[in-house]
């Protein structure tokens, strides 16, 4: 016989979202399809709170080999150092 799980909602744990730390956004080619200051913010607070980058970068809907590529790049140190800290907070 299989038995019920009864979930008690006013009781759940509930963690509030880490301080995302503030970062210059990597230098980038003017494009809208690409790593925008938009995505990279949207990317580190998701690192801040799951700590997976592959899924972070399935959420602004680019490759975590671009997301790779980019933290290779002159003036994405601090980008980097960004992205270090979240995954340290998650």
């Amino acid at each position: 016989m299989a038995t019920k799980l009864k979930v008690i909602s006013d009781h759940a744990d509930i963690v509030p979202a880490p301080t995302v730390p503030d970062f210059t956004p990597a230098p980038t080619r003017k494009r809208h399809a690409g790593w925008t200051a938009e995505r990279q913010r949207t990317l580190i607070e998701r690192v801040a709170l799951t700590g997976n980058v592959g899924e972070a970068c399935a959420l602004v809907g680019l490759s975590s080999s671009s997301f790779y590529r980019l933290c290779q790049k002159p003036g994405a140190e601090n980008f980097v150092r960004a992205w270090n800290s979240a995954r340290v907070l998650a």
